[in-house]
């Protein structure tokens, strides 16, 4: 997961996202259980183009509903074996996945978002001390440990 999560992020710089804002499913490596991707494709709504590839915009929606984890980068299911390659701003307007003058918007994902812990921490000086120690961005709400929401 991280690595995928550095590698998304890593594509939504704007000038990247430009040069290549699309990319395809891949098989990277066997699996010991294939699953039959195209039909997960189809049926989370993608295209396949030339009849068989799975291409989409980097930050199109269907890269999130192919996921079990939920995120729009690999690994999409425990051991699938798929991975993304590019594709280049000229294929993808040729595949009609974008207009030639079309700027395809970054994507941030705030990485620590719903991230919470109950840690059993009740003695107030305590709990003081572990607030300190992480900054602003933390609060304890009905015992949970959080990061405050972006305001």
């Amino acid at each position: 997961l991280a690595q995928g999560a550095g590698r998304h992020q890593a594509d939504q710089d704007p000038d990247r996202l430009d040069a290549v804002p699309a990319q395809e499913l891949v098989r990277d490596r066997a699996s010991r259980g294939p699953r039959k991707w195209r039909r997960i494709w189809v049926d989370a709504g993608g295209r396949l183009f030339e009849g068989e590839r799975m291409i989409a915009l980097k930050n199109d929606p269907i890269w999130r509903r192919i996921s079990r984890f939920g995120y729009p980068y690999p690994p999409f299911d425990y051991n699938s074996g798929m991975g993304l390659e590019d594709v280049l701003r000229p294929e993808a307007i040729a595949l009609g996945l974008l207009a030639p003058d079309q700027e395809v918007q970054p994507e941030r994902l705030d990485f620590t978002a719903g991230l919470q812990r109950q840690p059993a921490i009740t003695e107030p000086r305590l709990r003081a001390a572990v607030l300190r120690s992480l900054g602003d961005d933390y609060e304890f709400a009905d015992d949970i440990l959080r990061k405050r929401p972006a305001a």
